[in-house]
């Protein structure tokens, strides 16, 4: 082999560039530079028709949130829902007035053991 000019690298034998090429780029259709796009989130609007729990929150009935997919789906509590349905949460401090109102209105049934009437 002849010796280099100065400034240009050294040619390597093809055994060595071969040696050098990890395995996974030598498979066809797949390099390093080009890896597979990832999937996209596509998150489902639902309503909660019990009461259940989603993301570390509660879940009231009416409530209206995003899943993250539909292996996060479950028919027992949550139905789907317009996407252009405004999200709604309802807070515990929320819950305990409006069960209050309904209990002072006579709207619960029970009601008047827990009056007295």
């Amino acid at each position: 082999m002849a010796t280099p000019k100065a400034g240009r690298p050294t040619p390597k034998p093809p055994a060595a560039i071969a040696r050098s090429i990890p395995a996974r780029a030598k498979a066809p259709g797949v390099t390093p530079r080009n890896p597979p796009p990832a999937p996209k989130p596509n998150p489902i609007k639902v309503r909660a028709i019990a009461l259940g729990y989603y993301d570390h929150c509660r879940r009231r009935i009416g409530d209206v949130f995003l899943i993250a997919n539909e292996r996060a789906f479950s028919s027992r509590w949550m139905e789907r829902v317009d996407p252009r349905t405004p999200e709604k949460i309802t807070t515990s401090k929320e819950a305990l007035k409006q069960k209050h109102d309904e209990i002072l209105a006579g709207h619960v049934t029970g009601a008047e053991d827990v009056l007295g009437e």
